[in-house]
């Protein structure tokens, strides 16, 4: 069985997010005094105040709604309440919704996988993680989809891939595993005993050594198991 990640991996996830921030920017930017600040400059603390409180949000300390809304307070850098809070959330939601694509060799791939058994493993909000799939036309190439909000347990922690590998049936050893982070994905999969394969799109040096390194998903089938 191969399993996928999801963003960054199957969904051109920053490329919608600058979207979606870009449309925030153009919708609040005289409201919010971000006039004189360059969208890109503004994505850039975009980027850092959502790791900050996403990551709290996969550690359990907030839940999804909370985490959108602490990271609108701490951008607005002011005193604005919960509700307002979620109303600017739900602007940029619906820019970011709006630009939710695949990478042009997704389709291609998951066409040509279509002997293989196939399933997603995501960190995230299980209903948007699900509508994501469904958004792109993906969903029905998959036979299980695991995302961290349904068990309450994230990667890097190897207990998400064991869960998902027993919720398919899939004896872990026969398993493959495809993400584009290195820390995240192939690391955890791989102390399991998961065949890894790293999908560096962006051409990064790897944090850790890695076995195997594809730059696009049309190199996959050079790299799966027989």
């Amino acid at each position: 069985m191969i399993f996928f990640d999801l963003d960054g991996t199957l969904l051109d996830f920053k490329a919608a997010e600058f979207m979606g921030v870009q449309g925030f920017h153009r919708q609040f930017g005289e409201r919010l005094k971000l006039q004189d600040v360059p969208c890109e400059s503004f994505y850039v603390e975009w980027c850092r105040v959502a790791v900050k409180h996403y990551s709290r949000y996969l550690k359990g300390e907030l839940t999804f709604g909370q985490q959108q809304a602490e990271r609108m307070k701490e951008l607005v850098k002011g005193e604005i309440s919960d509700k307002e809070a979620s109303s600017f959330f739900d602007t940029y939601i619906h820019h970011f919704e709006q630009h939710w694509k695949p990478y042009d060799d997704v389709l291609p791939c998951l066409q040509k996988l279509s002997g293989y058994k196939l399933g997603v493993i995501t960190n995230g909000d299980s209903r948007q993680q699900r509508m994501k799939l469904e958004r792109m036309g993906l969903k029905d190439y998959f036979d299980v989809v695991v995302a961290s909000g349904d068990i309450g347990v994230s990667k890097p922690d190897a207990a998400i891939f064991t869960y998902a590998c027993q919720f398919a049936g899939e004896d872990v050893m026969k398993a493959t595993y495809v993400g584009d982070d290195v820390r995240t994905d192939i690391v955890p999969c791989e102390k399991l005993g998961i065949y890894g394969i790293w999908l560096n799109r962006k051409n990064e040096s790897p944090v850790v050594p890695v076995q195997r390194e594809i730059r696009s998903l049309d190199a996959l089938f050079d790299y799966l198991p027989c």
